[in-house]
């Protein structure tokens, strides 16, 4: 980080008045009100959070996901996945596809002439 000040300071060397300064020091104090504020809603929140401790340590496995992001999925989606038919959506979702692929047009172009074989891509349909 040495040498990164020592660049800084010598290209704001002569254009850094002190307008700048004050207008600096207002943003950096505004920075540490806003981590203050996070810092204080962080207690509330892992107390709140508490029941789900689990559920949320299992999300932060995955990468990526950060105690933040666990916490946000948990308020959004809860815990209880059997609220969710997920083998009844894939299964209407891949019948929708093969439908819309093997019937009309979508947006007036058969999916097969965009990513089918070439041979495909010959037929009256595709011109």
């Amino acid at each position: 980080m040495g040498r990164k000040s020592a660049a800084l300071v010598e290209a704001l060397t002569g254009r850094f008045t002190d307008h700048h300064a004050f207008m600096m020091q207002l943003h950096l104090d505004r920075i540490d009100q806003i981590e203050a504020t996070l810092a204080a809603l962080d207690a509330p929140i892992d107390r709140v959070m508490e029941p789900v401790s689990l559920a949320r340590e299992l999300l932060m496995t995955v990468p990526g996901i950060s105690k933040n992001v666990a916490n946000v999925i948990i308020a959004e989606a809860g815990v209880d996945m059997s609220v969710f038919d997920t083998a009844g959506i894939w299964h209407r979702g891949r019948e929708y596809v093969r439908a819309r692929t093997s019937e009309q047009p979508l947006f007036g172009v058969h999916p097969s002439c965009v990513w089918g074989p070439p041979r495909l891509r010959l037929l009256p349909s595709c011109v």
